[in-house]
C-alpha cells in the first residue's frame, strides 16, 4: 500500500512518541489501541498525556469507558492534567468518566470541586470510611452536567446536599 506524504509523516510521528515514552508498557492498563487514538496522537504532548493515562488504576467494570480519555473535548480542555490526577485517585473511574466529556461540565465554573465530590463520593451512613458509594456518585454526576444546575445559584449547595447524603436519601422505590 503507498502512502501520502501526510499519512507517512503522522506514523512516523506516533514511532517518535512512542520512542519517548518513558513508561513501562506492562504497568499500562488501559486499551492499547488507544495509544494510536488520532485525537491523542496529534496531541503536542502526546507522551506526558500517556503517562498521565497511565496512572489510571482503577478501571475494573469499565475499561470501555477510558476511550473517552482521547475524545477531543476532553483532550482540549484547559483542567486535562488536573482531572486526569483527580481520576487516578478515584476507587472507580466509572462516574468521572461518564461526566468528563460533558460540554457543560467541562465549561463549568464548578468544574474542578464537583468532579472531586463524585471522585470521593461516599455514603456517610457506611462505617467504612474508604468506601465508595455508586448511587451517590451518579447522583452528583448527574447534577454535575445538567446546564440548569450549573447556572441555578443553588449548585454549590446541592452539590453539597447530595454529597452529605446517605445513599437511604437518595434511594427510592415504586413499592
Amino acid at each position: 500500500a503507498r502512502y501520502t506524504n501526510a499519512e507517512r509523516n503522522n506514523y512516523i510521528e506516533a514511532i517518535n512518541n512512542f520512542n519517548r515514552l518513558e513508561i513501562d508498557p506492562s504497568q499500562i492498563q488501559f486499551p492499547l489501541y488507544l495509544m494510536i487514538d488520532d485525537n491523542l496522537l496529534n496531541c503536542d504532548d502526546y507522551p506526558d498525556r500517556i503517562n498521565a493515562m497511565a496512572k489510571i488504576k482503577n478501571a475494573k467494570g469499565c475499561h470501555h469507558l477510558l476511550e473517552i480519555l482521547c475524545s477531543p473535548n476532553f483532550l482540549n480542555s484547559e483542567n486535562y492534567y488536573e482531572d486526569m490526577e483527580m481520576i487516578s485517585r478515584a476507587q472507580s473511574v466509572r462516574y468521572p468518566l461518564w461526566i468528563i466529556n460533558n460540554d457543560d461540565f467541562i465549561n463549568s465554573p464548578y468544574h474542578s470541586e464537583d468532579l472531586k465530590l463524585i471522585v470521593e463520593a461516599k455514603d456517610i451512613g457506611k462505617k467504612a470510611d474508604n468506601e465508595s458509594d455508586w448511587l451517590v456518585a451518579e447522583a452528583l454526576t448527574s447534577v454535575a452536567g445538567n446546564a440548569n444546575s450549573i447556572n441555578s445559584q443553588y449548585h454549590q449547595k446541592d452539590m453539597q446536599l447530595i454529597a452529605n447524603a446517605d445513599r437511604k436519601c437518595l434511594q427510592w422505590s415504586t413499592s
